[in-house]
């Protein structure tokens, strides 16, 4: 599945994307609390000043992603590759890592 459109001003709190969609470059905003992004391609995606607390991302590519100022608190981010990414005044508060510790 490609997504080629803007995901702006949506409200998925809790929502399941499908098996490893392919949200390549996608920029999203709105509220994306609690979503499964498990094995998603977000690589180079625009995840930036949203809030995803509590979302999974459990082995999904983040290679170049701009989360700047996203709110990723509680999020689980184990296995996802990170290479790249933007976490300048990124919330990680509770944050589970890619090699499975918790972000103080």
């Amino acid at each position: 599945m490609n997504v080629d459109n803007q995901l702006v001003k949506a409200v998925y709190r809790g929502a399941i994307a499908p098996s490893k969609v392919n949200l390549l470059g996608v920029t999203l905003s709105g509220e994306f609390s609690g979503a499964n992004f498990s094995e998603a391609n977000l690589c180079g995606a625009n995840i930036s000043s949203i809030n995803l607390s509590e979302a999974n991302f459990t082995s999904a590519n983040l290679r170049g992603a701009n989360l700047y100022y996203a709110n990723l608190e509680k999020a689980n981010l184990k296995d996802a590759d990170l290479t790249g990414v933007n976490f300048q005044e990124t919330k990680l508060s509770g944050a589970i890592m890619p090699d499975g510790t918790t972000h103080e």
